[in-house]
């Protein structure tokens, strides 16, 4: 299948340690086929010996490579963009760690039901607490009609009370939807505060000294890789430090260490102290003067990091083919020549060299046969002399177009530049189809499958994520 409807792939992999401790290298490829579809196959979730080293690793990808005669040539290797900026955003938000433990803490304090309740009961006595806020969060949903309307809630007239949102390491969403509800709930926080310190049995002092301790809330088939370095090109910008301020002080960051701002942060005097935690004093003061431009200039500095060549001619030059972004207005107008070059380039490369040309579409002759008699009332379609000055003067098409169906419909007029479009916009921007394989993974080598051989489990796995590109598991019926 791959060799009909494939002329090249991008290719996905991660590694992923079993429940029983097994190493298995998940390899995905993504391509655009005749139609200018894109889609997905699972090549292999393939055993990697013990240790995982880069070699066993290189090892094992090979054989994999072999098994489906794939050559790799020209590659260039990408990052998963989420991955990225997830770490972006955890040195980035380094100088306000102090105040991240302690919104934490404040969310943890109120997931726990006794607090909850509490929290519930003054949403009923006072519903008006929200009415500043719901309107905010109304003019938000206006301008995103994706964010759930659930957030706007009268506590008075309904028996549904908002909760706090856990903070979860793995869902990298949850830390923007906890704060969100922390700022909706500011009020009503308050408000138990000062229930709690009104009180005078024990376990209400020891509740309302913990949260006083914390109250500072006052202070993948469609084309996206293509868009993905506009998009952080305009985050960089959104993210330069002014004139007046230093942009090369390092705000302790250690691009060495894996720890984040988001990591556990307990208080230096807490004697709960494991492995995976740091200690801070959490309960000194905290100047947030600057804090603002501080987080900003960091944001700045670990984008520059961990994105250094994100506006290379290579890299976006996949960007260059999408029609929704051919005129490359996120870079300068140098840079822009040097990606134009380097497409004028390659095509040149196919251009005079016959053998690398693309095979044009075949067409049904039936079809031919059909329009036969209008054939001299039909102009005929003439190849550009030269695709890429041609595509150059096409104007971009709006931001919701397909660029999949426009390389359909213009691949009898740009046959080169289509198949380089194939090439480089087939590319996943993010390794989400890595977390979806390692899904059905995880359901099926369970604590209690743990002697499932990694043989029988890669072709069980293999069954399961490419059933779908077969009409049928049966041989066919060879009297048919």
């Amino acid at each position: 299948m791959l060799s009909v409807q494939a002329t090249s792939v991008s290719l996905t992999m991660d590694l992923w340690t079993a429940c029983n401790w097994q190493g298995y290298l998940r390899v995905i490829c993504s391509y655009i086929n005749q139609s200018f579809k894109l889609c997905e196959f699972t090549l292999d979730m393939a055993y990697v010996r013990y240790p995982h080293t880069s070699a066993h690793i290189k090892d094992t990808l090979v054989n994999i490579l072999n098994e489906w005669n794939i050559y790799m040539e020209g590659v260039e290797q990408l990052g998963c963009t989420a991955h990225t900026l997830q770490l972006i955003i955890g040195k980035g938000m380094k100088p306000a760690e102090i105040l991240i433990a302690r919104t934490k803490q404040l969310i943890d304090f109120f997931m726990r039901p006794k607090q909850s309740e509490c929290l519930e009961d003054t949403q009923k006595k006072f519903p008006g607490l929200l009415n500043e806020l719901e309107r905010k969060i109304a003019l938000q949903n206006e301008e995103d009609n994706e964010q759930d309307e659930q957030d706007i809630i009268d506590p008075s007239n309904t028996s549904a009370y908002l909760h706090t949102i856990a903070d979860t390491p793995i869902c990298w969403n949850s830390s923007y939807m906890a704060w969100n509800r922390l700022l909706l709930l500011k009020n009503h926080i308050n408000v138990v505060l000062n229930m709690l310190g009104s009180q005078f049995d024990q376990d209400s002092k020891k509740d309302y000294k913990t949260l006083q301790t914390t109250d500072l809330l006052g202070g993948s088939n469609y084309c996206a890789f293509s868009i993905i370095n506009p998009i952080l090109t305009q985050i960089k910008k959104q993210f330069v430090p002014s004139a007046s301020h230093n942009v090369n002080h390092d705000y302790d960051i250690n691009f060495q260490d894996e720890k984040t701002a988001f990591d556990d942060i307990i208080d230096d005097d807490d004697q709960q102290f494991t492995a995976n935690s740091q200690k801070l004093k959490l309960k000194n003061p905290i100047n947030t003067r600057g804090m603002l431009n501080k987080i900003k200039s960091a944001l700045y500095i670990s984008i520059n990091h961990y994105w250094k060549n994100f506006t290379k001619p290579d890299v976006l030059l996949a960007s260059l083919l999408d029609p929704k972004m051919k005129d490359l207005s996120f870079v300068s107008s140098e840079k822009g020549n040097e990606i134009k070059n380097l497409l004028r380039k390659k095509y040149n490369e196919m251009h005079t060299n016959p053998t690398s040309q693309p095979i044009q579409p075949i067409r049904s002759q039936a079809k031919k046969k059909k329009n036969a008699l209008l054939a001299s009332l039909k102009k005929l379609s003439t190849r550009s002399c030269d695709e890429v000055d041609e595509y150059f003067q096409l104007e971009e098409i709006d931001l919701e177009s397909n660029p999949f169906t426009w390389w359909h419909e213009q691949e009898e007029k740009f046959p080169i530049l289509s198949f380089l479009a194939k090439k480089y916009l087939s590319a996943y921007a993010c390794s989400t189809a890595s977390e979806r394989l390692f899904l059905d993974a995880g359901n099926l080598l369970t604590a209690k499958k743990t002697r499932i051989g990694p043989s029988l489990f890669k072709k069980l796995i293999f069954l399961k994520r490419n059933t779908k590109h077969l009409d049928s598991i049966h041989k066919p019926d060879d009297s048919d």
